[in-house]
């Protein structure tokens, strides 16, 4: 009677089966630590945009804001809380805000030298409701004292909320209806990666006015 017998360097069904499980977890592990990362980088990514566009606004704000003229004109500076724009899903708070300012010659495109005088221009900053239930920020420039059109463009569209809120030396208030400056002026930007998660991010600032 014939004897067989499994060579030294031979395996068992038992031992190709573990080694196979031992494959599958070790696959298993590396993708998902390699899915973990590509999460990690398009997070990344999406909050890197976000902070840029954030700069961009705030810059926007900021450049405006310090450019406000005091009381000597109609109004420097006015922040109101529109009624028009009030949507259940967005409980961060929507404001307005308009900025007396004055343009300098060097700003002002296709200008003959002799018209090169400062004037005086309106400038409005609205949210809007936006595709999506986010909403688009926008900032209008009309100059005072011409028949010039205003002109609308947009800052920013995916925008969560707009929070601003105003300082008279002592105390911080929502708006801003005074026919002075207020001390300093906070800017909150708050947008949505538009993740799965929806993830907010909130950016903000304080410009000083005096």
């Amino acid at each position: 009677m014939r004897k067989f017998a499994v060579g030294q360097g031979g395996l068992t069904l038992v031992e190709v089966m573990i080694a196979l499980v031992v494959s599958g977890l070790i696959l298993g592990w590396a993708w998902g630590l390699y899915s973990s990362g590509m999460g990690a980088y398009q997070r990344g990514l999406r909050e890197v945009g976000l902070t840029q566009e954030a700069r961009s606004v705030l810059a926007f704000m900021i450049r405006d804001i310090q450019r406000a003229l005091p009381e000597s004109v109609p109004y420097g500076v006015k922040g109101m809380h529109p009624r028009d724009i009030s949507p259940a899903s967005q409980p961060e708070e929507v404001d307005r805000l308009e900025i007396m300012t004055v343009v300098y010659p060097a700003a002002i495109a296709d200008l003959a030298p002799a018209e090169r005088m400062l004037t005086f221009q309106r400038i409005r900053y609205f949210l809007e409701p936006a595709a999506g239930g986010k909403l688009v920020l926008k900032r209008a420039t009309a100059p005072l004292g011409h028949d010039g059109v205003e002109r609308v463009i947009p800052l920013s569209e995916r925008l969560h909320g707009l929070d601003l809120r105003y300082f008279d030396g002592q105390v911080w208030y929502d708006d801003w209806q005074r026919p002075t400056l207020p001390r300093a002026l906070e800017i909150a930007v708050v947008f949505q990666d538009g993740a799965r998660d929806s993830r907010l991010h909130r950016f903000a600032t304080i410009v000083a006015l005096e």
